[in-house]
């Protein structure tokens, strides 16, 4: 359990040899997403909550938060290795009174896996394609991030957060205007804050993180242990997160679910709306002939600031 002053205190207060830019990294990341939720907020009638800056605001720095606890989740693992939960996750697992069911068969059963001797890592895969075999792409699967265990210095881990600091440090580029005005895929640059499945620093670096540790990682099969291709014995379990966790942890996206509950969405009829809310932001930025967010000039704020203060 962590407190947002802890979480800084790790980050900040420390030399990160191997991650030089991760302080950088983790205030654009933050900066990045309250600056891509304000202009939402202010922009596109995401009215299901009062309309009032200081409520506005709170939901930025809510939603802000969360970039850089990606960040900070991957710093942890790398650090010390062992399992990370998210909070909301570990709900999931923990009964909701002292009369209520609980979910620990299934704790129990993680804890069981992460607990053997013969794997380094373990990631469970979630949307899994049935069909999908040794040959065949499973395109639907994806990472579930909510859950990650590893032993320290993992070179998966090394791996997602160069790729987490590069995507949370990009500025936000004019977007290319979408063909029939259908926003597609192909239209939402990575170094976004936001894409179809949630943070940009959550499921894309542990994917791309994967493509750089194993290269054949999109057509490996689940239920399979899978060495490195690299000289340093390191392996990651593949299981099927749709049989092993909670259903209602599977059922949606998690990180979405995250950026629901900072801006104090409360239920499935919103959820879709504000989503595509979020992400159109971006064409609407592009239109407007406007650069949402430069990490350049954010690193220059802070630094005039802190030189303001020494005057």
């Amino acid at each position: 359990v962590h407190s947002n002053y802890a979480m800084d205190r790790f980050i900040m207060a420390r030399e990160w040899s191997v991650f030089p830019e991760v302080k950088e990294g983790a205030l654009c990341t933050a900066e990045k997403v309250k600056q891509y939720v304000t202009f939402a907020l202010e922009n596109l009638g995401m009215d299901h909550a009062a309309a009032v800056n200081s409520t506005n605001t709170k939901m930025a720095e809510d939603a802000a938060i969360q970039g850089a606890r990606d960040i900070w989740k991957y710093l942890i693992l790398w650090e010390y290795g062992g399992i990370v939960l998210d909070v909301d996750t570990l709900s999931h697992f923990l009964p909701w009174d002292e009369g209520g069911e609980s979910n620990n068969q299934y704790l129990d059963r993680i804890l069981q896996l992460y607990s053997k001797d013969n794997q380094d890592a373990i990631l469970f895969w979630i949307n899994v394609d049935k069909t999908a075999g040794r040959d065949k792409k499973d395109k639907s699967r994806l990472p579930f991030t909510q859950i990650m265990g590893l032993v320290p210095q993992h070179p998966h881990m090394f791996f997602v957060l160069k790729w987490a600091i590069k995507w949370g440090s990009d500025d936000i580029p004019l977007a290319r205007s979408p063909k029939a005005g259908k926003i597609t895929r192909g239209d939402l640059p990575r170094n976004n804050a936001f894409y179809f499945k949630g943070r940009n620093t959550d499921i894309p670096p542990v994917n791309e993180g994967l493509r750089d540790f194993l290269p054949n990682s999109e057509s490996l099969p689940i239920d399979a242990l899978v060495p490195h291709t690299g000289r340093d014995g390191s392996t990651m379990l593949f299981l099927n997160g749709d049989e092993i966790l909670p259903p209602a942890l599977t059922s949606s996206s998690p990180s979405w679910k995250m950026i629901f509950s900072a801006l104090r969405v409360d239920n499935e009829k919103e959820e879709e709306s504000v989503r595509n809310k979020l992400i159109s932001a971006q064409q609407l930025a592009s239109e407007q002939n406007r650069v949402l967010f430069s990490c350049m000039k954010h690193r220059l704020k802070i630094f005039s600031k802190k030189n303001d203060v020494r005057r």
